[in-house]
C-alpha cells in the first residue's frame, strides 16, 4: 500500500504455490504457501526500480468456515523465505 501511495507502479505477476494444506483441531485448515515475486518489478514516480525485499516469501494461511459456509481466510503467519 505504501508504494501505491507515493505514485509508484508495479508490473509482472507474482506466482503462489501452495505447498501443503493439512485439517486443524479446530475444524479449519492450514494452507502453506510460497509466493515468488521474481517476476515483479517495483518502480517509483521517478521510474527507479524500488527494493521489495526477497523475492520468496513463504506463509501459512489459516482458513476457517464461516456460518455462511463459504471458506474464508482467518489468519497469515509469515514464516520466513521459500
Amino acid at each position: 500500500i505504501k508504494f501505491y501511495n507515493d505514485g509508484s507502479k508495479s508490473s509482472g505477476a507474482t506466482i503462489v504455490t501452495v505447498s501443503s494444506i493439512k485439517p486443524t483441531t479446530a475444524g479449519g485448515y492450514e494452507a502453506r504457501v510460497c509466493a515468488d515475486t521474481s517476476a515483479v518489478t517495483v518502480t517509483n514516480k521517478q521510474g527507479q526500480t524500488v527494493d521489495t525485499g526477497p523475492k520468496r516469501g513463504a506463509a501459512v494461511y489459516t482458513m476457517k468456515k464461516g456460518a455462511d459456509a463459504v471458506w474464508r481466510i482467518a489468519g497469515i503467519q509469515g514464516v520466513g523465505t521459500c
